[in-house]
């Protein structure tokens, strides 16, 4: 229920055209998956149901494993710096069109780590700068 609330609602707040909320796998703790989606109506959101947290010092595989390595968000304004900073995201990046996302960690810590254990990244169907 949490999960799809975030979803619905940050999705409306943001006027995002698509939205996920991932968390910390609970049996690899070094993996992301998708708890609940919406706006994502393509076959290649499957490969993305399961992926890997970025380690300090590797390249992240997308934004939300950047935002869940750093705590922090990370904006991308358009398909094509998609493609130049997270290359691997190339076949869901076509198969939407999506041209903006954001990342989001959320405030919800995993012990005396303080890594977050979940976050909600949004999608945006046209170039989308932050203002």
């Amino acid at each position: 229920e949490v999960a799809r609330r975030t979803v619905a609602e940050g999705r409306a707040a943001l006027g995002a055209a698509a939205a996920a909320f991932m968390q910390r796998a609970d049996d690899a703790p070094g993996s992301l998956e998708i708890v609940h989606a919406e706006g994502y109506d393509v076959p290649e959101l499957a490969a993305w149901a399961r992926f890997p947290c970025a380690a300090p010092a590797e390249p992240a595989a997308s934004p939300m494993a950047a935002a869940m390595r750093d705590g922090a968000p990370v904006w991308v304004a358009s398909g094509a710096e998609m493609a130049a900073r997270y290359p691997r995201t190339a076949p869901l990046v076509r198969a939407t069109g999506f041209e903006g996302w954001l990342a989001l960690p959320l405030p919800l810590r995993d012990g005396d780590a303080g890594a977050p254990i979940a976050g909600l990244g949004v999608a945006f169907a046209a170039a989308h700068a932050l203002d």
